[in-house]
């Protein structure tokens, strides 16, 4: 009995330490998701650094792990209200009332939910927008280029390869009316710029709950929809910026709506056309939506108006571009010739070419595993063929070479309504009956060990992508020991108990959604090229400086700040480490200031190299940057050396 005393004595000894470690370390994780991260000095000579939450969020998920496997039955902090048992009784209480409580909800109380969510969604946009106010890619400086360039009367020419039609037509009206009222400094017509977008994210919202809410006849799915797009980051993040996708996305749920509606069918297919044809025509590879509407009514037994669909598509398409291309470049299909000239004929896009698995293999970049696991969730219920919209353009778009995250921006929405459908499900029977997945106790032991290290490698994945691929086939083998297990329990016999009981089941989902929006947190911190930005309005303040050479000067903004007298040479950066270009460069140039990048001074000797021709580097900002610019200006009390004749 004094054994089995000290031993039990000694076990809640350990766990209660253990518990503490996990506390602490949850208490970091937490502080870093706060504050953001950085480098942290502790003590003398001991600097940590912790800019990203995964590392420690996936040794605080291991700890975990190991004090349920090890230590399950003793409560954490040996408080029996705070035992496993015990947390599942309280999720599963709360599951049900959350249910209750959505099911009866009286329409005008629905109504609130989903404006103040809106509503919510749209100041966190306006925050990032204007407390990340640098730029994602060359992108959409040239979009605001554009519509500044015709609003300043500048001589400069867009490439040849923009469409005018989202540039003139969305942002250029805001812009002009701001002009007409005084406004003429750069970053409030910048962000106007952006609040065009933010807008339209708006109605991506609404138009999600509605299309949720009439395709499954519920206002409860209809919210879990809403809910599920207003927390994806990657439709809140890029609704921050000037880019056009959220706007055809925008089009893209507008051409769904009008096939759902009980408008006569020839002006739904009519309408349903026009405006997928539109968004096919604000960017050229949302042409692929066609695929999906086409196929959702030719699935139906509606072939003919499929026909008819893609046909007003087509012609909708024509008629934006050959418009646009013609009053901005003088020339229908301007844009569109060079755009196929430049990328199928000669084949000269420097982007990056993915492997065709990319957008799996990456999930953490463009979605969140509990998003992506209930929509895959949903194909098995009755989800009406939204799947159509939500994987044909993964799908599509692998085919493409190059492939980035934000290309899936118009199809976020379609995933986020399969994701409410499955929630909704999920909640109200599959919450009766739990995970209905039954294993021996061997078999339950190695499924909770598998499973832990796929939830782990996923958490992992969001700092390299490589990490999901590890978890593929660990899944493969947890659904072939199922597989396996049930059936020889079929041939043999054998006792077979369910792997959770619902209220385990509600606790389990409980835990990893609340993961899964750890995780995310840090993604909605949408880091651009705010230093180059402030690089810039400081030389904007320094007319006297009128040729300056920046690497990769569209992080910059291009000509937004510095305007068109100003002579901008482009830092190659993927020419640096050429001997003597730098210096030939400046030299041949003429530059009175140089901006280059932190990591490539650093890396390439480029500071030696600056001084030694008479640059003295220059403090524009004390804030530190994900991305850090240095500024050098030229020393006009020393004479240059080894100029160029």
């Amino acid at each position: 009995m004094a054994k089995h005393k000290t031993r039990n004595f000694v076990l809640d000894g350990i766990a209660v330490i253990w518990d503490g470690l996990i506390v602490i370390l949850a208490m970091f994780v937490l502080f870093v998701l706060v504050t953001g991260g950085g480098a942290y000095q502790i003590g003398a000579g001991i600097r940590i650094s912790a800019r990203h939450i995964v590392i420690p969020l996936a040794i605080l998920f291991s700890l975990l792990l190991l004090r349920l496997a090890c230590l399950r039955r003793i409560p954490f902090f040996n408080i029996r209200s705070l035992s496993l048992d015990r947390w599942a009784d309280r999720a599963w209480a709360a599951s049900e009332k959350l249910a209750r409580k959505i099911s009866g909800l009286e329409p005008r109380a629905v109504k609130r939910i989903v404006f103040w969510t809106i509503v919510l969604s749209v100041l966190l946009k306006m925050a990032i927008a204007f407390v990340y106010f640098g730029f994602y890619s060359g992108d959409d400086v040239e979009v605001q280029e554009m519509s500044f360039a015709h609003l300043f009367h500048w001589d400069w020419q867009a490439w040849e390869l923009r469409n005018p039609l989202f540039p003139m037509v969305f942002i250029y009206p805001v812009q002009f009316v701001l002009k007409l009222l005084g406004v003429e400094a750069a970053w409030p017509l910048i962000y106007a710029g952006r609040l065009v977008v933010i807008g339209f994210s708006a109605l991506n919202l609404w138009l999600v709950y509605r299309i949720a809410r009439r395709l499954y006849n519920s206002p409860a799915i209809g919210l879990m929809s809403l809910f599920f797009l207003g927390l994806s980051k990657l439709h809140t993040t890029f609704a921050s910026t000037e880019l056009p996708r959220t706007v055809a996305s925008t089009f893209v749920l507008l051409g769904f709506w009008f096939l759902l509606s009980n408008m006569r069918e020839a002006w739904a297919t009519i309408l349903s056309g026009c405006v997928l044809g539109l968004a096919a025509a604000l960017r050229f590879s949302e042409i692929l939506y066609i695929g999906p509407a086409f196929l959702f009514l030719f699935l139906k037994k509606r072939r003919g108006r499929a026909f008819w669909l893609g046909a007003v598509s087509a012609a909708a398409f024509i008629l934006a571009i050959g418009l646009s291309d013609a009053f901005y470049w003088k020339s229908p299909f301007y844009s569109l010739k060079n755009i196929v000239d430049y990328t199928l004929v000669k084949k000269l896009s420097s982007r990056g070419h993915e492997p065709f698995h990319y957008y799996i293999s990456s999930i953490g970049l463009w979605t969140d595993f509990l998003t992506f696991a209930l929509a895959i969730y949903a194909l098995k219920l009755r989800n009406k063929k939204i799947y159509l919209w939500a994987f044909s353009p993964v799908i599509l778009l692998s085919f493409l070479p190059h492939k980035e995250p934000r290309y899936l921006v118009p199809a976020m929405p379609f995933w986020a309504i399969m994701a409410g459908l499955s929630a909704w499900h999920i909640l109200g029977r599959g919450r009766e009956t739990g995970f209905a997945l039954k294993a021996s106790a061997a078999e339950k032991r190695i499924l909770f060990f598998l499973g832990g290290v796929v939830v782990g490698l996923l958490v992992l994945a969001h700092k390299d992508p490589r990490y999901s691929i590890l978890a593929l086939p660990l899944l493969a083998l947890m659904a072939g020991l199922h597989y396996v297990g049930k059936k020889r329990a079929e041939r043999k016999g054998g006792k077979r108990t369910a792997v959770l009981t619902p209220a385990q089941s509600v606790l389990l989902m409980i835990s990893i959604a609340c993961l899964a929006v750890v995780v995310e947190i840090d993604g909605f911190r949408f880091r651009r090229s705010e230093s180059g930005v402030e690089m810039a309005r400081y030389l904007a303040r320094r007319p006297d400086l009128e040729i300056l050479a920046i690497e990769d000067y569209w992080r910059a903004g291009g000509r937004l700040y510095l305007g068109k007298d100003t002579v901008l040479i482009n830092i190659d950066s993927t020419r640096l480490s050429e001997p003597d270009y730098l210096r030939r460069m400046i030299l041949e140039t003429k530059a009175q200031a140089v901006g280059i990048r932190d990591k490539q001074l650093r890396g390439l000797g480029c500071e030696a190299l600056l001084e030694s021709i008479g640059f003295q580097e220059v403090r524009f900002s004390d804030k530190k940057r994900k991305e850090t610019y240095r500024l050098f200006l030229e020393n006009r009390g020393s004479r240059r050396r080894g100029a160029y004749p």
